[in-house]
């Protein structure tokens, strides 16, 4: 099935493929959003429900929905595409590149991004801070645009503080340039251990994928040590992955999310775990912020992009204290929060996006 995906995804946006799929009075739209390459991450989860919400027709598009996190080959064949056939061209711009995080030339990558968003008829940017970056790295800003943050469907379960008001969740793809999510995280929890004691201290669930270069890396073999300490006391404990069937009863036991990540352009799972009532503390950088406004307590950070700033242990800790004492009005302003991220709205403006574009 991957070599069959591999096979197709250049044939798609070649002359040989065929005429446009569009004719007059087409109006009733028939995305192609790419291919889903696996189940690990934000990204691929929303292309997923959204292909549930629209359908995918790789052999009978008449609009191309390209995104920022496909590779080189597959944004200049989708603007080629755009640029022969007239086919509705919309783009949702993520992430960007930079030193912080991108080994590789980001110069070179983002002027990719700008050139397909130049040919798109339209740009979805995940929030300000992406459209904000993108202007900040290329100069470029696209004449039709909209910021468009990011939704999730509503569990069949009630919003509600749950855990047992000591309980805190940290998730992560856990790539090698995490080490800025899991180490203050670990120290801050070792700094708790000492101020409270093994009977008293907040609690720390982790979970998430863990890739192999991430396995040899020195940074992270040194938090094992402190992972090992912190589940020797009983207040850390390692779930690994976890399917998204299993997020509604894990979330039931969490009183507050910490959410580390440097620069996180529009993270899924912030707004998942808003539906679910979880404040959050927070790295105040990139478009965390954005969504998660009064519903948790920022820690802030230099603004840099040569390299991913970690927040600092100390206030880390300090802030899981405020918030876990302050859960209850933190629980509800978090619930008040999620209904901007509705997930029937966010259908909804997709297919006006798509029937106004099919219209013309």
């Amino acid at each position: 099935m991957r070599r069959l995906r591999e096979a197709l995804r250049p044939l798609l946006f070649t002359p040989s493929f065929g005429l446009p799929c569009r004719k007059r009075g087409d109006t009733v739209p028939r995305p192609f959003w790419g291919f889903v390459r696996g189940a690990v991450g934000g990204p691929n989860i929303r292309t997923g429900r959204m292909i549930q919400a629209f359908g995918n027709f790789p052999f009978s598009p008449n609009v191309v929905y390209a995104q920022s996190g496909w590779n080189s080959a597959a944004l200049a064949a989708a603007g080629s595409y755009r640029q022969r056939t007239g086919l509705p061209l919309v783009f949702n711009q993520n992430g960007w590149y930079f030193p912080a995080w991108f080994g590789g030339d980001a110069e070179a990558a983002n002027g990719r991004l700008a050139a397909v968003q130049a040919v798109a008829d339209h740009v979805i940017y995940q929030s300000r801070f992406c459209l904000e970056a993108g202007r900040r790295l290329t100069g470029f800003v696209p004449a039709s645009h909209e910021i468009l943050h990011n939704a999730v469907p509503m569990h069949d379960v009630l919003q509600s503080p749950g855990g047992d008001g000591r309980t805190c969740w940290l998730s992560a793809v856990f790539t090698s340039d995490a080490a800025h999510i899991l180490r203050p995280a670990l120290q801050a929890f070792r700094i708790l251990l000492r101020r409270h004691g093994t009977r008293l201290a907040p609690r720390l669930l982790l979970a998430g994928h863990i890739s192999a270069e991430t396995r040899q890396a020195e940074w992270f073999n040194a938090c094992k040590k402190d992972l090992a300490e912190l589940e020797a006391a009983g207040i850390c404990q390692w779930l690994g992955r976890y399917k998204m069937g299993d997020l509604p009863g894990l979330m039931q036991r969490v009183d507050l999310a910490l959410h580390l990540k440097y620069k996180d352009p529009c993270p899924n799972a912030v707004v998942e775990r808003l539906h679910f009532g979880i404040p959050h503390v927070y790295s105040a950088s990139g478009g965390t912020p954005e969504l998660i406004g009064e519903a948790g307590l920022p820690l802030a950070v230099e603004d840099r992009w040569d390299l991913a700033i970690e927040v600092d242990a100390v206030m880390l800790a300090d802030a899981v204290e405020a918030a876990l004492a302050d859960r209850r009005r933190l629980s509800e302003a978090a619930c008040e929060r999620s209904k901007l991220f509705s997930w029937s709205n966010y259908l909804e403006r997709h297919k006006l996006i798509f029937e106004r574009l099919l219209a013309v």
